[in-house]
């Protein structure tokens, strides 16, 4: 199969859904053993999305790439880092590069 004829392969297959979907109906997702989060700025909104829903009670591993040139990176991030360390301890962090929190 050559890449068009996947790409509509995927278009006539896939339904693609907008997170909130998932986070909205949260018993259509089981636990998550790892999510990879780095989604150039969206970060921010989708973890504290999955916060303020409990999404982030299924997730064994978290791994996510904070954005610093979004307005109020920092605050931003120091918020969701202390809502994480709730349910989630961190194990290493590069700031605004990468960390890894796993749940406790």
């Amino acid at each position: 199969m050559d890449l068009k004829e996947h790409a509509r392969w995927l278009k006539d297959n896939v339904e693609a859904k907008r997170y909130d979907y998932l986070l909205d109906n949260n018993s259509l997702v089981g636990d998550i053993d790892l999510m990879k989060i780095n989604i150039e700025g969206a970060d921010y909104e989708l973890l504290d999305r999955m916060i303020e829903t409990g999404f982030v009670k299924k997730i064994e591993i978290i791994q996510v790439q904070f954005h610093n040139f979004i307005e109020g990176a920092v605050e931003k991030r120091n918020s969701i880092r202390d809502e994480l360390a709730k349910t989630h301890k961190c194990e290493w962090c590069n700031e605004f590069v990468w960390e890894q929190w796993t749940k406790i």
